[in-house]
């Protein structure tokens, strides 16, 4: 995820943190749904507009 919104890991980790993206974890590693990351683009997308 971080790759293909070309943050850093650490940017991920803080929108998990802050709420900003949902995730589950499954035997300690964190997963993000596609649906989340759609949703989460569709959410840049529209703060972006101008």
């Amino acid at each position: 995820m971080a790759v293909y919104f070309a943050i850093s890991t650490r940017t991920v980790y803080r929108l998990l943190d802050e709420g900003d993206l949902q995730a589950i974890r499954i035997r300690g590693c964190v997963r993000v749904s596609a649906e989340e990351i759609k949703r989460f683009e569709e959410t840049l997308a529209d703060a972006y507009q101008y």
